[in-house]
């Protein structure tokens, strides 16, 4: 009914992601967060995974903190405690 809907784009993304297909999802979970008026928690959930996923860390991070500040959940939490440690960058 509304193809291009938040709720639709998420579950699209979050199937995609299931099935092993991170770097597929990746468009329709990015697309689902921009146009969202206020930013979701689980959106922001599952763009964090995939973004693990990708091993896109700093972006992870950043999904999942992003989603605990606007709802504390103790498995968001717990996969944003996961990721590796910001790296410096040696010259």
């Amino acid at each position: 009914m509304e193809p291009e809907s938040e709720a639709i784009l998420d579950s699209m993304g979050w199937v995609l992601f299931q099935q092993g297909k991170a770097s597929e999802a990746l468009p329709f979970l990015e697309k689902a967060q921009k146009k969202l008026k206020e930013a979701d928690p689980t959106i922001l959930d599952h763009l964090g995974d995939v973004y693990k996923a990708l091993e896109q860390h700093e972006k992870a991070r950043i999904s999942y903190q992003r989603s605990l500040e606007i709802e504390f959940n103790e498995k968001v939490f717990d996969k944003w405690r996961s990721l590796p440690e910001k790296q410096e960058i040696q010259s």
